[in-house]
């Protein structure tokens, strides 16, 4: 079966506003920022999401990088979810990559894009695990974990952030499920995440990196990084706890 991070994991959730501040789609740079009544990304999966990706040592517990980051993610013609990252470091250089997920899963629920998605009993799941056996080592998982609301304190706000009430936090690490403890040696990845749109922006693939404005990506982030100077791992929010099998 899969590792579900999520039972192992503390995360304090956030209540979410009704109406969700997004940026328009279609100018980039210079930053055009309007107001839009629009639904909540019910899922916590889905839509346009920006915030920090801290990397911790699963060891020592301490930060070791930080990188601010843009993520879309879309179903695509198979009918998979594909995510887009774009990720941006202290200097303002720019790296992006995309991947298709892995089924995400909540106990036996397998979330499928149709009809289904809209059930109350998927819409109320307040966390999912995309887990997968790591192509490149097949004794080990690539394990993640998606959950509302934001893990440990809730980091700093911007001046001029826009507002966005929908949050998630993401969880990934590498999982040796015959020593039953996460890889020393990979580091644990922690995402916290603001929606400023639940529609994947068509103008920011066709952009790229290179045309995202600093000021408006300052803005759709909105809040300082949470693993600066002394941060760790549990001042983070996150424990993690392994035992042997799956």
């Amino acid at each position: 079966c899969l590792l579900l991070l999520s039972r192992l994991m503390r995360a304090r959730s956030l209540a979410a506003g009704l109406l969700l501040h997004a940026c328009s789609a279609a100018v980039l740079a210079p930053p055009t920022i309007s107001r839009h009544s629009v639904a909540l990304p019910a899922l916590r999966i889905g839509g346009e999401w920006a915030g920090h990706t801290v990397e911790f040592s699963p060891e020592s517990g301490r930060a070791l990088s930080s990188v601010e980051v843009l993520a879309c993610e879309r179903w695509n013609a198979d009918r998979r979810l594909e995510r887009r990252t774009i990720e941006f470091n202290a200097n303002g250089a720019a790296t992006s990559e995309g991947v298709v997920l892995p089924f995400a899963q909540s106990g036996s629920e397998v979330l499928t894009l149709g009809a289904r998605m809209l059930e109350p009993d998927v819409l109320n799941i307040r966390a999912w695990a995309l887990d997968a056996v790591d192509e490149a080592s097949p004794g080990t998982w690539d394990c993640e974990a998606i959950i509302d609301g934001l893990s440990g304190d809730r980091p700093a706000e911007r001046a001029g952030a826009l507002e966005c009430p929908k949050v998630r936090t993401r969880v990934r690490c590498r999982f040796d499920p015959t020593a039953g403890r996460v890889d020393p040696a990979s580091p644990v990845a922690i995402s916290l995440e603001r929606c400023w749109s639940v529609t994947p922006s068509v103008a920011l693939d066709e952009a790229g990196p290179a045309a995202v404005d600093a000021e408006w990506r300052s803005a759709v982030v909105g809040m300082e990084s949470f693993g600066e100077g002394e941060g760790t791992l549990s001042a983070a929010g996150i424990e993690l706890h392994g035992e042997p099998g799956l």
